[in-house]
């Protein structure tokens, strides 16, 4: 049983039985878009918590209408201007599990076709074809910061290389 400290559009604060703070937001679902050349397409956008430009993985909210299927597809048509004709449940991660509460549903997207629709992002997002050799040299110079992001590619890499894709 928790306690409701602090309620922000789509996260809250909250404080378990001995009064230890934790934050608590919806499902999200996080996608890898996977080119037919093998490409990976990171996106650059803005982060609210360190104001500066990040190289990340399209990601968003759940509606209450909508399976995360269909909200990965949703988000990549909102963020990226596409939409996967095959959407792969590859996990479920659990970021900062000590002090938050919620889960990203990881898609790989793949048979990435043109389809734009009108998001809610308040700063420009950039997409970046990205080669699948180069996400470890990414990661390893920090260019990719994103702890979610980083095991989301790495489960990615994982399944693509044995063949379960």
């Amino acid at each position: 049983m928790s306690k409701l400290l602090y309620h922000h559009k789509w996260m809250d604060l909250c404080a378990n039985k001995d009064d230890e703070a934790f934050i608590h937001m919806q499902d999200a679902v996080l996608m890898i878009p996977f080119t037919a050349d093998k490409e990976f397409l990171l996106i650059e956008e803005q982060s609210i918590a360190y104001g500066d430009t990040m190289l990340t993985l399209p990601t968003g909210g759940i509606e209450l209408d909508e399976t995360p299927k269909l909200a990965a597809n949703r988000e990549l048509e909102e963020e990226i201007g596409y939409k996967a004709g095959k959407l792969e449940l590859i996990g479920i991660l659990h970021p900062s599990v000590k002090y938050a509460q919620w889960r990203y549903w990881v898609y790989l997207a793949r048979e990435l076709v043109e389809h734009k629709a009108k998001g809610d992002e308040k700063t420009p997002i950039t997409t970046k074809l990205t080669p699948q050799a180069d996400i470890n040299w990414l990661v390893d110079m920090g260019k990719i910061k994103d702890s979610t992001a980083i095991a989301a590619l790495f489960m990615a890499q994982k399944h693509l290389n044995t063949g379960q894709a």
